[in-house]
Formats: C-alpha cells, sequence, structure tokens
C-alpha cells in the first residue's frame, strides 16, 4: 500500500529548483540528510513556519477565546456601527505569540479607527458606554484633552494582561527601559480600549490591580495611567512620573513597519 504524501512531484521539484537557486548545493542537501534526528530539516521548516501570517482563526487557537478580539467579536457586540474591511494581517508569528518578549499572559486585538463611522476616542467610548453597568467609566474630566482626541490605529495589538510585573516602584523612565526590546508604552486610548475590549467577553478588565502608565500625558503635563476597578469602572487619572507603589507600566508589542 502506497503511503500518502502530503507534496505532490510537481511542488516537491518546484522547491527543490528553488532552494538550489538559492545556494544549496550537494555538500548542504548530504548536511540536511545526515543530520541526527532530522533536526536541519525540522529547522528550515520551523523557520519558514515562523514567516507565515497567521489567520484570525489560528491566532485565536493560540491565544484563546479570553484573550483574542478581532473582527467576528466586534461585529458581536457592536452590530452594524462596525465596518471592517480589508483586515490587517496578524503580525506576529506563531511563535512569537506563543513566547512574546515579555513572559506573562497577553491580549491580541484589533483595534479601529471609527465606530459608527465617527472617530472611535475616548469621547466616544464614554458615549457607546455612559455608565450604568459595566463596562463603565469612573469620570470624565478629560475628555477635552488633547490626548482624548486620539484614536487607535486599525491595526493588531498585543499586550501583556496587567501591568508589567515588577514595574511599580519605579519612575516613568525606569519602566521605559526595562521593557524589554520590541515594546512599547501604549497611548491612553488604547490602553482604554484594550481594557474595555478585554473586559466584554471577560467580565473583568485588563488592569485590575495597579494603575497602568500610558504614554500620554494631561494638558496639565501629567503622566496618564488607567485602571479598571470592579465597582467604580474604568478610571483615567493623571500624576507625575514619580516612583509609586500603586502604579506600573502597560506594555505593547511594537508592529515592525
Amino acid at each position: 500500500m502506497t503511503a500518502h504524501r502530503e507534496l505532490s512531484v510537481h511542488v516537491e521539484h518546484e522547491l527543490l529548483l528553488k532552494l538550489e537557486a538559492a545556494g544549496l548545493d550537494e555538500a548542504s542537501a548530504q548536511k540536511i540528510i545526515q543530520s541526527k534526528g532530522n533536526r536541519l530539516a525540522k529547522e528550515l521548516v520551523n523557520s519558514v513556519k515562523s514567516r507565515q501570517a497567521l489567520s484570525w482563526q489560528e491566532a485565536q487557537a493560540l491565544m484563546g477565546e479570553k484573550n483574542f478580539f478581532g473582527s467576528q467579536e466586534w461585529i458581536k457586540f457592536f452590530g452594524k456601527k462596525v465596518q471592517v474591511a480589508n483586515i490587517p494581517e496578524i503580525p506576529w508569528s506563531q511563535a512569537e505569540l506563543e513566547s512574546p518578549g515579555i513572559n506573562q499572559e497577553h491580549f491580541l486585538f484589533l483595534g479601529l479607527e471609527h465606530l459608527d463611522e465617527k472617530p472611535l476616542n475616548l469621547p466616544m467610548w464614554h458615549k457607546v458606554f455612559p455608565g450604568g453597568k459595566h463596562p463603565k467609566f469612573y469620570w470624565d474630566w478629560y475628555l477635552s484633552h488633547d490626548f482624548a482626541k486620539t484614536t487607535c490605529g486599525f491595526r493588531w495589538y498585543l499586550m501583556p494582561v496587567g501591568i508589567v510585573e515588577g514595574s511599580t516602584n519605579l519612575s516613568y523612565d525606569q519602566q521605559v527601559a526595562m521593557l524589554p526590546d520590541g515594546y512599547e508604552v501604549p497611548l491612553a486610548i488604547e490602553r482604554v480600549s484594550a481594557n474595555i475590549l478585554y473586559y466584554l467577553p471577560n467580565r473583568k478588565y485588563l488592569d485590575p490591580d495597579y494603575w497602568a502608565r500610558t504614554d500620554d500625558k494631561s494638558d496639565g503635563g501629567h503622566r496618564v495611567h488607567v485602571q479598571g476597578n470592579s465597582d467604580g469602572g474604568l478610571d483615567v487619572s493623571d500624576w507625575y512620573d514619580g516612583a509609586v507603589s500603586y502604579i506600573g507600566v502597560a506594555a505593547s508589542r511594537k508592529v515592525q513597519g
């Protein structure tokens, strides 16, 4: 009985031609063939897979439903207010989603610039969730400030759940310096959106235990930070950049452009 093979003879021939054009010679081929446990061939295949764009279904399976919010979730919770077309590719590989640069649970979500054809900034979030039941906002002192007018980018965001561990009792500059390569501090709208979108399927906020510093400043020049409280709701405040025991820093994986 003939064993089933994944690749056709035609595809195998095309693959060999590509490898030869890339510099594969007989000596290199023999090293791959003779490598113990097929190690070199596995490394080659894993390298190719790590560069493949993941579908949202594959990403959701990796992250788990509670740590994923894509276009289908937007439509589920916001209905006809959402127009999503030409959804951007998820910019991180399977390996990066499985082992991100910060060793904490992460939340992957699609950011939108508009909702109901209007800019999805902080004033719009307040209109969508005016209070009464969660998600809701504690107060609205900042809605006239410049930072409140910003929207998320229409792209994927990958953020640790909660503040970066070990980031309390540090100044803002120290917190930024502790972030590994590939991470940045998100804007207030990005962290607020993450908290709201995380709350909808999970019934708890992304930042319930500590205030999470963002990269924004209020019109008064103080650092903006965010926290989600199970009683009062989502709170946006500002304070100095000094070290405080109850203020950590938020982080977001950079998109390499």
